[in-house]
């Protein structure tokens, strides 16, 4: 009789473990599976081309002594517009702006002279943006042309991307420190 109780119990232990983890197994795949050579799919990931366009910032304090300080002292903020769009809008949008800082730049006497990275579109395509700065200046409007190959991307803008320095707050400052200072995607 205890025989049959005991075998009884292990058969419902068992039937009990196999269901939590057929219930459990397809949450821990979904982190795994995505890097199998099992997978498939109708499209290949293409890194974006990039375009650069030539940025000035004016009017860095004496106290800035980096290029890199001095580039997080005044904020870019780009929308993407539409395909058929041949100016900017008569307001800044008030979502999807990405914000970027100047890159490569050197500073000299004040003025931080370097570019600004914009993403191209598919081969032979044309993506339109505008580019705002965070002094409240004329927004800019910009066209990033891929050629044929989908190698070579071309910016060109309506005006020169200038903008006055201005002091980054304390939210941006952490902000910076936060992005660059965790690792995300590894566990």
């Amino acid at each position: 009789m205890k025989l049959k109780t005991k075998r009884s119990a292990i058969a419902v232990i068992g039937a009990t473990s196999i269901l939590a983890f057929a219930v459990a197994t397809p949450s821990f795949a979904h982190d795994r599976v995505s890097g199998s050579s099992t997978e498939t799919s109708s499209t290949t990931e293409v890194e974006a081309v990039k375009a650069t366009v030539a940025a000035t910032i004016t009017a860095v304090p004496t106290t800035v002594t980096s290029a890199k300080a001095a580039a997080h002292g005044t904020q870019f903020i780009v929308y993407k517009l539409a395909d058929d769009a041949t100016a900017v809008p008569a307001t800044q949008p008030t979502v999807g702006g990405k914000r970027i800082h100047v890159k490569s730049g050197t500073l000299a006497d004040g003025t931080l002279t370097g570019v600004l990275e914009l993403k191209g579109g598919l081969a032979g395509t044309t993506t339109n943006y505008a580019i705002y700065t965070a002094d409240g200046a004329t927004a800019i409007f910009a066209t990033v042309t891929v050629d044929a190959t989908g190698t070579v991307a071309t910016a060109t803008t309506s005006a020169d991307v200038t903008a006055a320095y201005t002091a980054p707050t304390a939210k941006a400052v952490k902000a910076q420190k936060g992005k660059h200072g965790k690792k995300h995607g590894h566990r």
